[in-house]
């Protein structure tokens, strides 16, 4: 599974681009601190604080911050 379809099935969202809907307060994923970071790929980590946050990040430890919130 890719980290955003499991933040996707966190939030209960039928499929990935439902993410984009959710309000600014509900892109917080803190149970991301317990997802190791070697689980998924740098560039998944990045992307995923792009799509969702649209925010670029230099590292996958900084996109993993922030989506924790």
């Amino acid at each position: 599974m890719e980290l955003l379809e499991l933040l996707a099935k966190q939030k209960q969202c039928t499929y990935i681009s439902d993410l984009k809907f959710l309000q600014k307060s509900q892109l917080h994923f803190p149970y991301l601190k317990s997802v190791d970071l070697s689980t998924y790929p740098e560039r998944e980590w990045k992307e995923a604080a792009w799509y969702l946050l649209h925010r670029r990040c230099r590292s996958g430890e900084q996109a993993r911050r922030l989506l924790i919130g």
